[in-house]
């Protein structure tokens, strides 16, 4: 299995502030990593990294045997890599189809890629049903949804989750859960997902670190991990 993503000795923030330090990390091709810990020990700010929208510090980023730590977001994404923040970002005033619509990406040839409207309405049909409306006019867990949509629009090789579950309701977090399962086992996608409640992203990923003050204090499997409750408590909450 060939290593998609490669992270080594990555130092990042914002400004004059750095929040990320000597971080390394590996994703393989079709794996699941969850990012784990407090908040404010830098998980946020690790995806953003990826993703080129913070201050660069030191350090190697290479996606797909490409060094991209100095190339723009648009350049990344065009790379392959799907980012859904925290902040989700959809368009208020377009609606859900516009939305997604934009993001689509086509081949050279001008066919259509793996991803279209229609399969991200067979992901999340309640999409489908609100195609006409607003991006203003969803609910939280609607507007997360199409989020995600508008992130495999671009087909991409590598996911970013942040936080995807923060604030929603239960019935919204199990749909949003089995859409993860099936894009690990439909569509062999490599996933990032950082999540605060930290068994249901074991639950749905391979491997799992966990983050203190910007560091990375465990890798590990996550079923290894889930088979150990005290030890991920003691690992979250040590200060």
């Amino acid at each position: 299995m060939a290593d998609l993503l490669q992270i080594s000795a990555l130092s990042a923030g914002y400004a004059d502030t750095t929040v990320l330090e000597d971080v390394s990390i590996t994703v393989s091709d079709g794996r699941s990593l969850a990012v784990l810990g407090r908040n404010g020990v830098g998980k946020t700010t690790l995806l953003a990294s990826i993703m080129g929208r913070t201050t660069f510090r030191s350090g190697q980023i290479q996606f797909s045997q490409t060094r991209i730590e100095g190339l723009p977001t648009y350049q990344r994404n065009r790379l392959g890599i799907g980012y859904v923040p925290q902040t989700r970002e959809v368009f208020p005033s377009l609606t859900v189809a516009e939305n997604l619509i934009i993001a689509e990406r086509r081949s050279r040839s001008g066919s259509s890629n793996r991803w279209s409207i229609d399969r991200v309405y067979d992901l999340f049909p309640r999409l489908a049903e609100r195609r006409t409306n607003g991006g203003n006019q969803l609910s939280g867990g609607e507007q997360q949804m199409l989020s995600i949509g508008r992130a495999l629009m671009g087909n991409p090789r590598l996911l970013l989750l942040d936080e995807p579950m923060e604030g929603l309701a239960p019935i919204i977090v199990d749909m949003l859960v089995k859409a993860i399962e099936r894009l690990k086992t439909e569509d062999t996608l490599s996933i990032i997902l950082v999540e605060q409640h930290a068994k249901l992203a074991l639950s749905v990923t391979d491997d799992a670190i966990i983050m203190r003050r910007g560091r990375i204090v465990h890798s590990g499997g996550s079923q290894m991990l889930l088979n150990a409750p005290d030890e991920l408590a003691n690992l979250i909450v040590a200060h």
